[in-house]
């Protein structure tokens, strides 16, 4: 009840204090004329919208015509989010549209972008109007006063489907590779801990607010560095070599912990071993905030499309469907100490807890692996290399640490290991100032059926009507290698030449403000995102984020028709 207060709250205070829906920001209104077709458009004060993103189109049952147009003159100004001198409209204006054929199209199709000045820029906007048969003046408007409050009840059933659909993704993310043993071991200590009902409550309730608070703490982080000008989406943590290294550092001290070599006690014991297996609430909290942060690479089904339209809203709009993804993640855990009899399904304790909890190290470790392929490809080789010695020290600290645990001859082996984990910290946060790696364009340059995407690249291609495929990915999403591994076969490169598809990858594995762009149009946050720019289609077919080879196959026979 009080999260629905909130959101109702969240409406009012959006509506009043924060930003416009995109469609009250900029309203058309269209009258016919003969030829011609006149729109009205209304900017909202402090809103303005980008003279290159208007198009038109004339939409019979089958096809789109592409429409020519004028319009006034703009005001040329630099803009922060393109990086680059652009013109724009601050004021109402009027776009004059030649229509020749009237009677045989049934809807006129508008699209434009525009931003506010306060900082948020909205994806291509969509205005549909249904056409008279005749060429009698009439006047239609796609948003007016008397609608407003239609309108509202829209955008707040709109936000409350986008809550749904990212309660959906938080829970599909517990089966995520990156997710899934960080949630075993918490599940595991329900079956061997002995704690009555209340405290397995507890230990619900706390994880929850764990995983909750660190899903605000990441749509906070996003908002501030939007509002900044900074081009950030979902998994945007992982762009800085220095986040990547300290997951490194992480993972591979948690798989050393669960294979049972070393025990963080005494004034540790909330920094290392509770987070992973610890009893107390502390560690339900900790285990829920490691849990969002190994999320980051992954991205469920259902949670693209509410991230994406999350990261176009007021900040309280984004807020409630990052907490109903959060809340969506934590759920499994929270419903397992709320019904204990879900209990009796989870294996009787025994020995096998033991080698079961070093089997969990392993998938640790592997992911130490991957993350280290992912630093290859933002950073240069000698930085690579200077982890691993990294890695070494660590386990030279912890093997002393061991030996301090189980003899008498190191009376003063806290000053020792504080000293030795002081040394390490220096030394990692020294490795991560270190120069992009252009690897994957060296890669690219011998792949001869992909290129590098470019909005220039893409517009050029587009301008003389060739199907185009881009994939946007990244070295650090897990999705985006699988579907690498599986979709993309030796067949399905045949298929691209033989249908005529460009295919341009888009590496989002460091900041791009073009792939952030692409992005943003396209109501996406964050990679993977697959789009097909058909020949005779005006905007892209966007593919689902698990490929298989036939989904491929078949979109690419679409690409022609």
């Amino acid at each position: 009840m009080s999260y629905l207060f909130l959101l109702v709250v969240c409406n009012t205070y959006a509506d009043e204090e924060m930003f416009l829906d995109a469609k009250e920001a900029f309203q058309a209104n269209i009258i016919i004329e003969d030829s011609n077709i006149l729109v009205s458009w209304k900017i909202a004060p402090d809103y303005y919208l980008y003279r290159h993103a208007f198009k038109a189109y004339a939409a019979t049952a089958d096809e789109q015509e592409l429409l020519s147009f004028t319009l006034p003159e703009g005001v040329i100004s630099y803009d922060t989010y393109l990086d680059k001198e652009i013109e724009t409209y601050s004021h109402d204006i009027t776009q004059r549209i030649t229509y020749t054929a009237p009677g045989e199209a049934h809807k006129l199709i508008l699209y434009a972008q525009g931003c506010s000045k306060k900082g948020l820029c909205y994806p291509p906007e969509k205005y549909e109007f249904d056409l008279p048969r005749t060429t009698v003046q009439k006047s239609v408007s796609s948003l007016t006063e008397n609608n407003s409050e239609n309108a509202a009840n829209l955008s707040l059933y709109t936000v409350m489907i986008m809550m749904a659909s990212g309660f959906l993704g938080g829970l599909i993310l517990n089966l995520m590779p990156c997710v899934f043993p960080v949630l075993s071991l918490k599940v595991l200590s329900l079956s061997t801990n002995h704690q009555d009902g209340k405290s397995q409550k507890r230990h619900g309730q706390v994880y929850t607010l764990g995983v909750v608070l660190s899903f605000i703490a990441i749509a906070s982080t996003i908002f501030i560095a939007r509002q900044l000008g900074e081009h950030v989406g979902w998994g945007f943590q992982l762009q800085h070599p220095s986040f990547v290294i300290s997951m490194i550092y992480l993972f591979f001290i948690m798989g050393i912990i669960l294979m049972g070599f070393v025990e963080i006690g005494g004034s540790y014991a909330g920094l290392g071993q509770s987070l992973v297996s610890g009893e107390s609430t502390r560690a339900s909290f900790f285990t829920g905030v490691l849990a969002v942060l190994v999320a980051s690479p992954c991205s469920a089904p259902f949670m693209a499309p509410a991230l994406g339209y999350a990261l176009t809203q007021p900040f309280l709009y984004s807020l409630t469907i990052f907490i109903a993804l959060g809340f969506g993640m934590a759920f499994p855990f929270l419903l397992l100490s709320y019904v204990p009899g879900l209990t009796k399904y989870l294996p009787s304790p025994g020995n096998w807890m033991v080698l079961f909890k070093q089997l969990l190290a392993f998938p640790l470790f592997i992911t130490v692996v991957w993350l280290i392929w992912v630093l290859s490809n933002q950073v240069g080789v000698d930085t690579v290399v200077m982890v691993l010695f990294g890695l070494l020290g660590i386990s030279f600290s912890l093997w002393l640490y061991r030996i301090a645990q189980h003899s008498a001859h190191f009376p003063h082996r806290n000053t020792l290991i504080k000293g030795m984990s002081l040394t390490v910290l220096s030394l990692s946060l020294f490795f991560t100032l270190a120069p992009k790696n252009d690897a994957l364009a060296m890669e690219l340059t011998q792949d001869n059926h992909r290129e590098l995407f470019s909005l220039e690249k893409l517009e050029a291609l587009r301008n003389t009507n060739q199907a185009v495929f881009v994939d946007v990915t990244a070295e650090w999403c897990i999705t985006c290698q699988v579907n690498e591994k599986i979709a993309f076969t030796d067949r399905v490169k045949d298929a691209f030449k033989l249908h005529e598809v460009e295919f341009l990858v888009a590496d989002w594995t460091n900041a791009n403000p073009e792939i952030e762009q692409l992005l943003r149009e396209n109501g996406r946050s964050g990679a993977p995102l697959y789009l097909l720019y058909s020949k005779n289609k005006v905007s892209p077919e966007i593919l689902p984020q698990i490929l298989t080879e036939a989904t491929v196959l078949e979109a690419l026979k679409r690409a022609q028709l």
